[in-house]
Formats: structure tokens, sequence, C-alpha cells
């Protein structure tokens, strides 16, 4: 079973947070190269990735939360400590994903 260490949460989402500073970036530092028309769709993409990017690790950082919340339950013996623990993640991807997703739709 793989271990939710922080390093293996975050590695992917900071990937791609990356890349989508990469998208940002690219017109500033070769705006000789790419023609003006390619600026607007990699400022789309950079906020688009961005977006991705910060949700996943929330969401991820979520599932590290929660686990350390089961297994510190596990000890109780009661189930509605773990019932508890499973409403309140999926109450917090919820609330994450609605706040990311005005984000996204504001801009």
């Amino acid at each position: 079973m793989k271990h939710n260490t922080i390093l293996n949460v975050i590695i992917w989402p900071v990937i791609i947070f990356l890349l989508s500073l990469g998208a940002y970036s690219a017109p500033v530092y070769f705006r000789s190269i790419i023609p003006l028309s390619m600026d607007y769709w990699l400022f789309l993409a950079g906020g688009f990735l961005t977006s991705i990017a910060i949700i996943w690790l929330i969401f991820r950082l979520i599932d590290v939360f929660i686990g350390i919340i089961v297994h510190r339950t596990s000890h109780t013996g009661r189930r509605l400590d773990k019932s508890l623990a499973a409403f309140i993640a999926g109450t917090l991807k919820v609330l994450a994903f609605l706040i990311t997703a005005v984000i996204i739709a504001s801009n």
C-alpha cells in the first residue's frame, strides 16, 4: 500500500502548476516568436492549468488530513468517528470544488 506522504501528495499538482507558469510566461519571454493571437490562448491555458493544479492539491491534502483523522479515530472503536470523518471529507471536497468552479467561471 502506498503511503500518502506530503511529497507523494504534492508532486504532480506542483508539476502541473509549473507547466501553467510556463504557459503564462511564454508570451512574455518569447514575444518575437509567438504570434499575438496565441497570447490569449496561452494565458487562458495557464489559468485553467493553475486552477486544476490548485484544486488537485487541495483534494489530495484533504485526503491526507482525513487519513490522519481516520487513523487516530480507529483506536476509539466507535463507528460514528469514521462516518463523521467521511462526511467531513465529502463536505470539504464539495466546498473546494464549488470555490474553484466560481474562480474558473469568473475568469
